[in-house]
């Protein structure tokens, strides 16, 4: 094994550093570890992994197509490993920079072909290497910003898996078409028309999937607004529900207000005649008839305030011990809508749970307050049969859906704000605990 041939080999591993980090980049907010661990980690199992591969292609003599499923599998474990978020999500970032990557691989092959038309896969020019570590760079520097902040936000937002797994499917077309076009022998692209056809198929599928990503960018922003406006029209409903309750709170304090005077010329005129049982029997029957405040000032942000109201009402009519502790900061860097959205989910998944079990059994604690003055702390502890379902390390909501995105949810918005959020149970006590920067 000659060293400039193993030179030459570790260049062709470039394109899976461009592809590690074109998996990395949209799940900054979804890591399992920090950001320096994380690269440690990803950097030795690389490093072992092309040293050991390269020594093997060459010295066994064994193709590059023939050792890149293993190569695939190894850096799929890594990187799954390294995130926290649902499998649908790597997934699908995998096969998407397993595609990309590979389009640009097949383009340096056809370099290589006109420069060696004579030579084959198995003995990639040193120049054509150069060719391919070139525009991997640039195409990094391309889409670079595009996946630090649109590809973030939409894997932070959404959370329905089967439409992953949808465009994962969609995806791994055009990988399966980078693998079964590479060209063996390179004489065979210079028969005919083979080589045009080579060509125009490639950028023909690339500018295809370049088009179809941009328009699940546009999908996926149409139905994470759809959500929101959903989210907001459920929050605006609770809060007229409490402005309604509210309202006729009011209407009847001031009807009472207005019969007071009556009342009283009535207690009057008994006290007169010394009738003091009538008057203890008449305030009886006033205290009973008094109306009673129904919407609860819980904290001061009015939305916060009437979603706790809200479930609040719901866990009351299920005889569910519900106690609220809120504090929170005149100001924030979240909106109403996502600090709604964090208690709401919160409370819909301990009451769902609640009501699975005895009512005897039953409670639920929300705090929420500021700690050193920079984090917002916002803790629930809700009593559940003792049985949770954990798929791939993430808790799944109880309730008829089953479905746990409304945890996940939780845990995309806190990290998208530079937060995090956490979930564990002990024997029959769940607990939500998440953390929020007040300002950042």
């Amino acid at each position: 094994m000659s060293s400039s041939a193993f030179f030459a080999d570790l260049i062709t591993w470039i394109p899976f550093i461009t592809a590690a980090m074109l998996c990395f980049l949209p799940m900054k907010n979804q890591l399992r570890f920090s950001k320096g661990k994380t690269i440690k980690i990803v950097s030795v199992v690389f490093l072992i992994m092309i040293l050991v591969l390269s020594a093997v292609e060459v010295y066994f003599g064994l193709s590059y197509n023939g050792i890149t499923p293993f190569a695939f599998l190894i850096c799929f474990i890594v990187f799954r490993y390294c995130l926290s978020c649902h499998i649908s999500k790597a997934l699908f970032m995998f096969v998407l920079s397993g595609a990309a990557t590979g389009f640009l691989n097949n383009f340096s092959n056809g370099y290589d072909a006109v420069i060696n038309p004579f030579s084959d896969i198995n003995h990639f020019s040193f120049r054509a290497a150069v060719f391919q570590a070139l525009i991997n760079v640039i195409f990094l520097l391309i889409v670079w910003h595009p996946l630090r902040v649109f590809g973030r936000m939409m894997v932070d937002r959404l959370n329905q898996n089967r439409i992953w797994y949808t465009a994962t499917g969609l995806m791994s077309i055009f990988l399966t078409y980078n693998l079964f076009i590479v060209p063996r022998h390179y004489e065979t692209l210079h028969v005919h028309n083979v080589f045009l056809v080579f060509w125009l198929s490639l950028v023909l599928f690339f500018t295809l999937m370049i088009l179809l990503c941009i328009q699940f960018y546009f999908i996926v922003t149409a139905m994470i607004e759809a959500a929101d406006i959903e989210n907001e029209n459920n929050i605006l409903q609770m809060q007229e529900t409490q402005f309604k309750k509210q309202q006729r709170y009011l209407e009847a304090v001031a009807k009472e207000r207005h019969d007071f005077k009556h009342t009283v010329r009535t207690i009057k005129s008994l006290a007169a005649e010394g009738k003091t049982e009538e008057i203890e029997s008449l305030i009886d029957r006033y205290i009973v008839d008094m109306p009673g405040l129904t919407v609860k000032a819980v904290c001061s942000n009015p939305a916060v305030n009437a979603v706790l109201n809200y479930y609040m009402e719901i866990a009351k009519m299920d005889k569910i011990p519900l106690s609220v502790d809120i504090s929170l900061p005149k100001e924030m860097d979240i909106s109403d809508n996502e600090l709604c959205s964090i208690f709401g989910n919160i409370l819909e998944n301990a009451i769902n749970a609640c009501r699975e079990i005895e009512a005897y059994k039953r409670f639920i604690r929300l705090t929420a307050a500021v700690r050193n003055d920079y984090y917002l702390f916002i803790t629930a502890v809700n009593s559940f049969n003792g049985t949770p379902e954990i798929v791939n390390g993430t808790y799944f909501s109880t309730g008829h859906k089953r479905n746990g995105l409304g945890l996940v949810s939780i845990g995309s918005i806190a990290r998208s704000k530079g937060g995090n959020a956490y979930f564990s149970h002990e024997g029959c006590e769940f607990f939500s605990n998440v953390m929020l920067p007040v300002r950042r």
